[in-house]
Order: C-alpha cells, then sequence, then structure tokens
C-alpha cells in the first residue's frame, strides 16, 4: 500500500511537471507570435493570434469554440452534437495551420534585412557628410592660408611702398636750417594740430626739390619780391618772436624722415586773413588740392 502511494505521489508530481512545462512553452510560443506582431506592426497577425488561428498542431477543437464565440448551455451543446461533428472537419480545414507563423517570420526576415539595409544607407550617409564638411574644412582651411599669404605679401609691399617715400621725401639738414624750419611751421601752424604743421614743413620741402624754388630751407624762408616777402611771418616779424614748441619740433622731425601728406603742394594760404586780391591769384593761376586747419594748399 505503502509503495502504491508513493508511486500514485511520484506520478501525479510528474504529470504535474509535464503539463507545467507544456503550459510554459505554450505561452512561450503565443509570447513570441504576439510580440513579432507588434514588431512587425501587422495587426491582422495579432487578431489571428487572439483568434487562435495561429496553431502548429491541432489535435482537438472544442465545440463550443467552434460554434461560436458565446457561452453555450449544456442542452445547446447536446442538441446540436450532430452539427458538430458535421462541421468540425470544414473548420479544421479552415484553420491555416502554420501558414502565418511562417508569413510573419518571413516579414521578419525581411524587417530585419530593411533595417539593416537602411543602417547600412544611414552609415554611408554620415560617411559621405563627414567627408563633405572634411573637405568643406580642408577648402577653408587652404582658403584662409592663401588669404593670410596675400594679406601678408599686400602689408609687406604696402610697406615697402611707405619706406620709397621715406626714403623719397627723406631729408638732412643742418642745425640753422632745421632751425629756420622749425621757426615758420610755428609760426604759420602754431595754433593748428600735428598734420598741420607738418603739412607747411611739407610745403618747405617740396619747394626744395622744386626746380622753380631755391634749394635751401633758409632761401626759400626768406625769398622775396620787390620787398614782398613769400611767407607772412618773415613780412610781419613774427617768425623771430615765436616760441617753438615740442610738437612742432616733432612735426618737422617726422617731415624730415620722409613724412609727406602734402599731395605735392607748392603753395599755402590762410583765406579767412588773406587780401582778396591775393586769393583771386591763387584761384586763377594755381591747382587747388584740399584743405586743412586754417589752409588751403594749392600746386
Amino acid at each position: 500500500m505503502k509503495n502504491i502511494r508513493l508511486f500514485l505521489c511520484w506520478s501525479k508530481t510528474k504529470l504535474l511537471r509535464i503539463v507545467t512545462e507544456y503550459k510554459k512553452a505554450c505561452y512561450i510560443t503565443m509570447a513570441y507570435c504576439i510580440s513579432s506582431a507588434f514588431l512587425l506592426m501587422n495587426v491582422d497577425a495579432v487578431n489571428s493570434i487572439a483568434r487562435g488561428e495561429v496553431v502548429v498542431q491541432a489535435k482537438t477543437i472544442r465545440a463550443g469554440r467552434i460554434i461560436g464565440e458565446g457561452s453555450k448551455t449544456k442542452t445547446e451543446n447536446k442538441t446540436n452534437d450532430k452539427e458538430v461533428e458535421g462541421t468540425k472537419e470544414n473548420h479544421l480545414a479552415e484553420i491555416p495551420i502554420g501558414r502565418p507563423v511562417k508569413q510573419i517570420t518571413k516579414t521578419f526576415s525581411d524587417t530585419v534585412n530593411k533595417v539593416n539595409e537602411e543602417k547600412a544607407s544611414d552609415q554611408e550617409n554620415k560617411q559621405e557628410e563627414y567627408e563633405r564638411k572634411t573637405t568643406e574644412e580642408r577648402e577653408e582651411a587652404e582658403t584662409s592660408r592663401i588669404n593670410q599669404i596675400k594679406a601678408k605679401e599686400e602689408k609687406q609691399r604696402r610697406e615697402r611702398a611707405r619706406k620709397a617715400a621715406l626714403d623719397r621725401y627723406k631729408m638732412d639738414l643742418c642745425s640753422s636750417e632745421r632751425k629756420v624750419l622749425e621757426r615758420i611751421v610755428q609760426a604759420e601752424a602754431g595754433n593748428q594740430d600735428i598734420k598741420g604743421k607738418m603739412l607747411v614743413a611739407n610745403v618747405v620741402i617740396n619747394r626744395i626739390r622744386s626746380s622753380r624754388f631755391p634749394n635751401t630751407v633758409k632761401a626759400i624762408v626768406f625769398q622775396h619780391s620787390g620787398g614782398t616777402y613769400q611767407f607772412s611771418p618773415v613780412q610781419n616779424g613774427s617768425i623771430y618772436r615765436v616760441k617753438v614748441s615740442k610738437e612742432t619740433k616733432k612735426a618737422v622731425s617726422r617731415v624730415l624722415k620722409g613724412e609727406n601728406y602734402s599731395s605735392g603742394a607748392l603753395f599755402f594760404v590762410a583765406r579767412k586773413v588773406a587780401a582778396r586780391s591775393n586769393l583771386g591769384w591763387f584761384d586763377r593761376s594755381l591747382q587747388r588740392l584740399f584743405t586743412h586747419g586754417g589752409h588751403t594748399f594749392y600746386r
């Protein structure tokens, strides 16, 4: 008796384990089908799985599921036994055994291939975009380098031109000539800025270089015709009374080093204080260049 009981207990445990494993297998199969259907967004497949149409093997079908969706009473089941037996084979024949699973598997495989192709295409697009950006950056760097070279060459060219201009107008004067130049600049443009002072000194230097005038500062500053001097401070004697400022000395020093902003001017006049007759001669006989401070320059 004891052995029989042990055998029955063992059989019951074994049977329960088999049933449990079978249920697990069914649940896993159903979960795989449903997840595959959701992955593929195949609503029809999900509905088919929900209705129980995806079946690998169908040995038995309950009469209540074949006849209809609702519940039926025992009386109706007994009454319709014959009808069920007649239609059972037809329903079994209509169930697409295994076909939706194959379709889902094929669609899943196609989708995976499509996803892989899209990933490969995205990777190619990213690579092309990276190469395009790299090429653009390389071209921009090359353009920037060329522009820097051109800017450097242009700067060097301007520096050479500036030095050439400085060398052209550069002049060495003895101390006495320099003092005369500083005094005439102070007397003519003492109330102007440093550029106004430099322009007066430029006119004196331009005259030295011109064949129309003497070739020394003293000869130019004290040049006269019929008792009338070229520069009014010499005429009225203010050239002897002025005190040369530091800014005037600086302006003269820059001019003697070659700085020249006069555009070749040989004459200048303070139109506000000059006589009308003198202004008429300037306007008729000379070319007007520009005005700076209180002086208008001519050549």
